[in-house]
């Protein structure tokens, strides 16, 4: 008679969360590549496509429109209030990210199980054209970031012609 291993349940955290060994590779593998590449290009005041190494951060899904005369990007950066969001524009670059921070445990006891996870958001937008960004507003509402930047030099608006068919 064989001894068979009982099967165990998998675990909540397993089940909602499957791209948690996903990030968790990923963000070990860009630990390593910084590390023999000699860091990356996440120094302070840089606006560059990737979030910073000492955070473990999620790419906020973003739609931009091209309005004609400015740009509309919205993100999802749900859980996350204003004060902790910032955004820096820059020529035709957008940032979007939040602050880093760690939550303490309330009590001094020990977790027996823990599904929700802290992290940051971050996301860097490269526009086809300039912005001017001193006249670029931002409206956070229900977890989704709307940013109008109006573009440098406006294109005017297709005019619509409706061709007859023969």
């Amino acid at each position: 008679m064989t001894n068979i291993p009982p099967q165990r349940d998998p675990t909540p955290t397993e089940i909602a969360e499957p791209w948690t060994e996903f990030d968790r590779f990923f963000h070990d593998l860009s630990h390593r590549l910084d590390a023999a590449f000699g860091g990356g290009p996440d120094t302070p005041g840089s606006l560059v496509g990737r979030a910073p190494r000492s955070t473990v951060v999620r790419a906020a899904r973003t739609d931009v429109v091209d309005t004609g005369t400015s740009f509309r990007v919205s993100a999802e950066v749900p859980g996350i209030p204003k004060e902790k969001l910032e955004v820096r524009v820059v020529g035709e670059n957008v940032e979007i990210r939040s602050h880093d921070e760690s939550e303490t445990a309330e009590n001094s006891g020990e977790f027996l199980h823990r599904e929700r996870v802290f992290r940051g958001v971050y996301r860097a937008v490269l526009l086809p054209e300039p912005v001017v960004a001193e006249k670029a507003t931002a409206k956070l509402v229900d977890g989704i970031l709307e940013l109008d930047l109006p573009k440098e030099t406006p294109t005017p608006a297709a005019a619509e012609v409706r061709v007859p068919i023969q």
